[in-house]
């Protein structure tokens, strides 16, 4: 699967553990990007200016899904897939996606 990966966190040791989970699921990542987040947006966690960015990259790369590090909210996930018509796994869903094929 074609995987767009959205990076939040600032620490580099967080990141690359990330980017080892990603690995480790056996997603094509197509794109990393990264957002430097003032405060967390109610609506979409990552801000609406971001997620309109997100929408037009998805147009242009077609991925199967988003990979966001950071855990969201129900609301946060069905709001940016709403907006941008690509599924959305956040950190703890990759987790468990891992998990799964090792089972």
């Amino acid at each position: 699967m074609r995987a767009v990966v959205v990076l939040t966190q600032q620490h580099a040791s967080v990141r690359s553990e990330f980017l080892a989970l990603v690995e480790a699921s056996n997603y094509k990542v197509v794109f990393v990007c990264w957002v430097s987040l003032k405060k967390i947006d109610a609506a979409y966690y990552i801000g609406r200016g971001f997620v309109d960015y997100l929408k037009s990259l998805a147009a242009d790369l077609k991925p199967d899904v988003l990979l966001l590090d950071v855990a969201l909210s129900a609301r946060h996930t069905r709001n940016i897939q709403k907006h941008t018509c690509v599924d959305v796994h956040d950190r703890t869903e990759l987790i468990l996606h891992i998990f799964e094929r090792r089972a």
